[in-house]
C-alpha cells in the first residue's frame, strides 16, 4: 500500500588528489527496476520492464515497501516485522536484527559518502548506508550497514507510519508521516524525532523529498502536501482528484508524480499545480517511483534517466511504465496476478 521513490549511479569523482566513492539512492537507472507484493513476491526487470523475472525472497509475507541504493543494494520490509536484503539484486536474505513484531510498512535506503572522505568534503560524512523503516504504533527502525542490523528509535508517537523518506543522498535528514495528519521529522538520523505541523488530519500514506528542502507528502481525499524548506511549514496544494493517493515520487524541486485509488496518476511540473494523466484503468495504484533529476553539488553525476522516467505499481499484477513523464503509461506484463504494494 505504499510507495517510496528514488534517485541515483553510484559515481567515482575526483576531489583533489582523492577520488571519492559517492552517493546512491534507489536504483538510479530506469533500466532495472524492482517490484514487491503480497506472498513475499519481488519482480525485477533490467531492460526496462520488457521481462519481469521473479526474485527469491524466503518469505511469504506481503511486503509493503522497497528501496535501493545503486542496482545491487536493496532492502525490503513488509509483515510481521519482516526485512529482506540483497547486495547483488538478485540474492536475498532475512536481515540478522528486527527489534520489532509490528508491521512494516515502508522503508527508504541510502548510500553515501564513503567514511574515508576527506575532512574539506561539501557534505558531512555519514555511514556508507543509512536506512530508515517505519510502520504501526509509531515504529521507526534505523539502519547503517545496507538493512542487516537494526535499532530501534523513539518516535514520540503511536499512531501508525505509512511512509518514510531520507533527505537523499549524503544527508542526516529523514521525514516520516503517518495517521492524523502525523509528520515527524530527524536531522541527525533519528537520534531524536520532532513533529511537524501538517495542518490536516488526513491519514498520510506516502512521501518522498527530492532534496533536503523539497518534498511532498500525499494521502486520504486526494490530500497534496509540500514543502520548500524541509518542512517547517508544509502548504496543501490545489488536488485534482479526491481518490486516496497511496504514494508520491519525487524528481526534483519541481517535478512529482502521486498515484492511487481507481487508476489515478497525477503530477506536477511546476512544484504546484497538479494535473491527472491518462492511465486508461481503474485499477488501484499503490506505489510509484522516478528518477531524481539534477542531482544536487558538484559530487553528483546523472543517472540513467530523469524525471520523464517513472513506474507505477498496483493491484492484480498491474504495472505501468513512461518514459516521457507521463504523457502516455504503457502496461507492462508482469508476469502475476499478485497485488504489487512497492516500486524501486
Amino acid at each position: 500500500m505504499r510507495g517510496i521513490s528514488r534517485r541515483l549511479a553510484l559515481p567515482v569523482v575526483g576531489l583533489g588528489a582523492t577520488a571519492l566513492l559517492l552517493a546512491a539512492c534507489d536504483t538510479g537507472d530506469y533500466t532495472v527496476r524492482f517490484v514487491v507484493g503480497t506472498d513475499g513476491l519481488i519482480i525485477n526487470t533490467t531492460d526496462a520492464g520488457s521481462t519481469w523475472t521473479p526474485q527469491a525472497s524466503g518469505v511469504s509475507v506481503t511486503l509493503n515497501g522497497v528501496a535501493f541504493a545503486g542496482t545491487s543494494n536493496g532492502c525490503a520490509v513488509g509483515d510481521d516485522a519482516t526485512v529482506v536484503r540483497t547486495t547483488d539484486g538478485s540474492t536475498w536474505s532475512g536481515a540478522t536484527t528486527v527489534p520489532t513484531t509490528k508491521e512494516l510498512n515502508a522503508v527508504d535506503l541510502s548510500g553515501n559518502l564513503i567514511p574515508e572522505a576527506p575532512t574539506n568534503a561539501a557534505v558531512s560524512i555519514l555511514p556508507k548506508y543509512t536506512a530508515f523503516a517505519v510502520g504501526k504504533s509509531g515504529t521507526i527502525l534505523y539502519s547503517a550497514d545496507q538493512c542487516d542490523t537494526w535499532t530501534q528509535q523513539t518516535s514520540g508517537t503511536t499512531k501508525t507510519l505509512n511512509g518514510v523518506s531520507t533527505g537523499r543522498c549524503s544527508c542526516s535528514a529523514a521525514w516520516a508521516v503517518g495517521d492524523d495528519g502525523t509528520i515527524l521529522h530527524t536531522s541527525n538520523l533519528g537520534s531524536t524525532w520532532s513533529a511537524q505541523v501538517s495542518g490536516v488530519k488526513s491519514q498520510l500514506l506516502a512521501v518522498s523529498f527530492a532534496t533536503s528542502n523539497d518534498g511532498w507528502a500525499v494521502g486520504t481525499g486526494g490530500v497534496i502536501l509540500a514543502t520548500t524548506n524541509g518542512g517547517t511549514t508544509w502548504t496543501k496544494q490545489k488536488s485534482p482528484t479526491k481518490r486516496t493517493l497511496e504514494g508520491v515520487a519525487a524528481a526534483d524541486s519541481t517535478h512529482a508524480y502521486a498515484v492511487g485509488d481507481d487508476g489515478v496518476i497525477v503530477a506536477t511540473s511546476d512544484g504546484v499545480t497538479w494535473t491527472k494523466q491518462t492511465t486508461h484503468t481503474s485499477t488501484d495504484l499503490d506505489s510509484i517511483s522516478t528518477i531524481l533529476d539534477s542531482p544536487p553539488a558538484m559530487f553528483y553525476s546523472p543517472a540513467n534517466g530523469d524525471w520523464h522516467d517513472a513506474i507505477a505499481v498496483g493491484s492484480g499484477g498491474l504495472i505501468l511504465m513512461t518514459q516521457d513523464g507521463g504523457a502516455t503509461w504503457t502496461k507492462s506484463a508482469s508476469g502475476t496476478k499478485q497485488n504489487l504494494e512497492g516500486a524501486a
